[in-house]
């Protein structure tokens, strides 16, 4: 096999380089521009465009941890009611923590997702004051999500580890 042998995979992708790069030369050409400013101006877009779908996950996240936030209340109307207590005690009030606190951190992971998208939907590129504010506000959501979760973690180690194995609510059993 020769050593000037290209396959023709490699052979395609620096045609398709080289054409781009001349369309992106002429491009640069027609708006007056060299082309390092203009292959800086295309740059830029990009990571414009790629916050804003970063955008549109932070939101999508927030979305779900809202609609985790509203089922968990929902079950807490069950789990956390003197009729529960009463039939079930100790595990019954277990149950009502893990719903409780899980709201709350989802209620929390939400809003940090909120934050962030507030960072990410504009598509700003240079980094402000602002922009570290909101960072420093999401870190500190996170903060007391990550330590709301710890507690909903500390009440689950019953179930996890059995002792709500015989609980009538939960599905299984």
């Amino acid at each position: 096999m020769s050593s000037k042998h290209v396959s023709p995979k490699l052979h395609e992708e620096r045609l398709r380089k080289e054409f781009v790069d001349e369309k992106a030369k002429e491009a640069a050409d027609r708006l007056g521009l060299d082309y390092e400013t203009y292959h800086d101006l295309h740059k830029k877009d990009t990571e414009r465009t790629w916050k804003k779908v970063q955008c549109g996950f932070d939101l999508s996240k927030a979305v779900a941890r809202f609609a985790q936030m509203g089922t968990l209340i929902a079950l807490s109307t069950k789990d956390c009611g003197a009729h529960n207590f009463e039939v079930n005690g100790h595990q019954g009030k277990t149950k009502c923590t893990i719903d409780v606190t899980g709201a709350i951190a989802s209620a929390g992971i939400a809003s940090s997702m909120i934050t962030l998208s507030v960072i990410n939907c504009p598509g700003a590129l240079d980094y402000t004051r602002a922009m570290s504010e909101r960072l420093c506000a999401a870190s500190i959501i996170d903060l007391v999500s990550a330590a709301t979760y710890i507690g909903t973690s500390i009440a689950s180690v019953q179930s996890t580890c059995g002792s709500l194995d015989n609980y009538p609510g939960v599905p299984g059993t």
